[in-house]
This record gives structure tokens, C-alpha cells and sequence, in this order.
């Protein structure tokens, strides 16, 4: 389990990463097939996430929803921290 986490967190990171310096690589990955939106804003990525977080916990989807909060705190740290830090 630590190492899926460790995983998580880096990928979140990586992201960050990403979104900050190459925001026209960032592409969407749907959890269903069919057709979507190849891209999104990243505003709508950011209001979109205390959704899944709600639906993974109601659904009873622990491990989903630790794996996502671990990537979602790679994310701010890199995001946000750094950030702050350039």
C-alpha cells in the first residue's frame, strides 16, 4: 500500500509539473469509454476533484479515495508551494 501511495503522490507531482510549464500536453484521462473532451481547464479539473473524492467515499472506494488524496497532495505541493517558492 505505501508504495501505490508513494506512486500516487509522485504522479500528482508530475502533474503539477506539467499543468505549470506544458499546459497543452495535459490531456484528460476518462475512467469510461466513449467519447470526451480531450481537454479541460484546469479550473474545472480543480472542481471537478471534491466530487470524485465524495463519490469514491459513498461508494466505499477507500483505497480509490486515499489514492486520490495522495495525488492531489503531489499536486499542491508542486503547484502551490513552489510556486510561491519561484
Amino acid at each position: 500500500m505505501k508504495k501505490l501511495l508513494r506512486q500516487f503522490y509522485k504522479n500528482g507531482r508530475q502533474a503539477a509539473y506539467a499543468s505549470r510549464h506544458y499546459p497543452q500536453w495535459m490531456y484528460e484521462t476518462p475512467s469510461v469509454h466513449g467519447s470526451f473532451k480531450a481537454q479541460m481547464p484546469l479550473a474545472l479539473r480543480f472542481l471537478r476533484f471534491p466530487i470524485r473524492l465524495l463519490h469514491a467515499l459513498i461508494t466505499g472506494k477507500l483505497i480509490w479515495l486515499l489514492c486520490e488524496f495522495t495525488y492531489a497532495l503531489g499536486f499542491a505541493r508542486d503547484f502551490f508551494v513552489k510556486n510561491t517558492q519561484e
